[in-house]
């Protein structure tokens, strides 16, 4: 997936109102079985760029439990159904542990209390873990957090590691 903006190819000029101007998302498909299209092309959300404080907060959290799964290789069977993917198709570990340690446990990371809903519109831009959390903290919210030894003990409870 690449990110590609208009002015680059064609000089500086009003794209989308969403997002930096002319940014578009073109996505090849690959070996992406859900997807039945050859290559994506569309605006790119400006969420992207200036995500809400509960998309934040799930980007870090997302983030958090992918960084514990560095160093796992190889494929297993996902324990869940995803979005479009059925249980027990072949995805590689670090998918699998991502997906049992955060399908359905969301609000108890990330509680709605603490995250509410998105009102007004946010303006600054976050990109790495260290930007998110410190956007987050400006803002007054408590980062949300999960140890790697959960992130582990949830995998093999999964038969995943």
């Amino acid at each position: 997936m690449a990110v590609v903006n208009l002015s680059t190819i064609v000089g500086q000029s009003e794209g989308s109102p969403r997002g930096q101007p002319g940014a578009l998302v073109i996505a090849k498909k690959g070996k992406l079985d859900w997807s039945s299209k050859a290559i994506i092309i569309r605006n790119a959300p400006g969420t992207i760029w200036h995500p809400y404080p509960r998309q934040a907060a799930m980007r870090y959290l997302f983030g958090s439990v992918g960084q514990w799964t560095k160093g796992y290789k190889g494929t297993t069977s996902l324990p869940m159904s995803g979005h479009k993917i059925p249980a027990g198709t072949r995805v590689p570990k670090p998918t699998a542990i991502i997906q049992v340690n955060l399908k359905g446990q969301v609000n108890s990371y990330i509680p709605e209390s603490a995250f509410p809903k998105f009102k007004g519109k946010t303006v600054h831009h976050a990109h790495d873990l260290g930007q998110l959390a410190a956007e987050l903290e400006s803002k007054g919210y408590k980062v949300p957090s999960i140890a790697k030894e959960t992130v582990e003990a949830v995998a093999k409870k999964y038969n995943i590691i």
